[in-house]
């Protein structure tokens, strides 16, 4: 398969389907994500492996942005006090 081949058949439905899940705020639905995008790793490595060096990325981006973790984020106090001037 060529390359372009690669990345019409599996890396861009891929790339929109676990970008997709990412969008929710469903915890389960970004683990999905992580899943998809990591079995489209491999299938996309076992066929060429520069282009699965650009899967590979995006997944480690997602992973270091805190992507997919079940912390609720941090809201600032709403009584604090604030700082005398």
């Amino acid at each position: 398969m060529s390359v372009v081949q690669v990345w019409l058949l599996v890396g861009i439905p891929v790339l929109a389907l676990g970008l997709a899940l990412f969008l929710s705020r469903s915890p389960v639905r970004k683990l999905l994500g992580y899943v998809v995008l990591g079995a489209g790793f491999a299938v996309v490595a076992s066929m060429d492996r520069p282009s699965a060096a650009v899967l590979g990325g995006v997944l480690a981006l997602l992973y270091a942005a805190g992507q997919g973790s079940t912390r609720p984020p941090e809201e600032p106090e709403r009584n604090a006090p604030t700082p005398a001037s």
